[in-house]
């Protein structure tokens, strides 16, 4: 998959019209089968680790949370060579309402998942979490992905999620618990969730007063994280300020599902790059400790 990587770092992109907006279509240099996707896909954001791309651009769920008017209907993989695999397509109703694709291995089994965004045009938005196969090396088998848990809908269009960067394992069952911002630009509430079969639970629901992590119409969504802390049950949490100021780092407490503020010093401004994540959270839980 490195291959694929850095040809998508040499990128060379053609800005075509769509609906108004633009979508780009990647050409990726030096290789032979790259002409036909980029003939057939519109590609979004990848992952850079495993070749996990938000696919096919739609208006049919105009919320505009990024500040463009399109989403995606698909994800597919891309291969070593340039060439797009088997696709995951959502139903006409839901739409990946997203611009990150992230991958974790929750449950340390040496085999990632990858977490999105999707949201119901009468239902708004939910957590979803995908398996990825990687296939086989004899080539009889093409890597894919495809749904594995799923955390309820918020219960009403146009209402949003944005995941923290990082995972925690709070009840020391061996699999680790994601959070959410859910409606960060209304009333915005941390969400626990934990992976339970087909099913995305929730632990703990708490309200937010002043702390957010997307401000509308922006691309950026990273910069909010869910760390392990110095203590089983517990998570260091740093959550970007709603409108202004200093962001603030939390400790959040599973027994008595709580999220009380901390003296320690938030990290400095990372990226969505796995690697800045987990130096970050290293850094807050080094505070911690002392």
């Amino acid at each position: 998959m490195n291959a694929i990587i850095q040809a998508l770092a040499a990128v060379q992109a053609l800005v075509v019209g769509f609906g108004g907006a633009v979508a780009v279509i990647l050409f990726l240099p030096g290789f032979a089968s790259a002409q036909a996707v980029v003939n057939t896909v519109k590609l979004g954001a990848c992952d850079d680790l495993l070749g996990v791309c938000l696919a096919n651009p739609t208006q049919r769920y105009k919320h505009g949370v990024f500040g463009q008017p399109f989403e995606y209907g698909t994800i597919l993989t891309i291969d070593e060579n340039g060439a797009a695999l088997r696709p995951y397509n959502l139903p006409y109703e839901q739409v990946f309402e997203d611009r990150r694709v992230r991958i974790i291995d929750l449950d340390d089994d040496g085999l990632m998942e990858v977490i999105l965004i999707v949201s119901d045009r009468n239902r708004g938005a939910s957590l979803a979490l995908y398996a990825f196969d990687p296939g086989n090396s004899e080539g009889t088998s093409s890597a894919t992905v495809y749904p594995m848990a799923q955390s309820d809908f918020i219960g009403a269009p146009n209402r949003w999620l944005n995941p923290l960067d990082g995972a925690v394992d709070l009840d020391g069952d061996g699999s680790r618990e994601l959070a959410v911002i859910e409606t960060p630009h209304i009333a915005p509430v941390l969400r626990i969730h934990q992976w339970n079969g087909g099913q995305l639970d929730t632990l703990a629901r708490i309200p937010l007063d002043g702390y957010s992590n997307h401000a509308f119409g922006s691309l950026v969504l990273a910069g909010s994280l869910f760390c392990e802390a110095d203590a089983p049950g517990q998570a260091l949490i740093q959550l970007p300020r709603a409108h202004s100021g200093a962001a603030g780092v939390f400790l959040f407490d599973l027994a008595s599902s709580t999220l009380r503020p901390t003296d320690l010093r938030p990290t400095e401004q990372f990226t969505a790059d796995f690697f800045v994540q987990n130096r970050a959270c290293a850094e807050l839980l080094a505070q911690q400790r002392g």
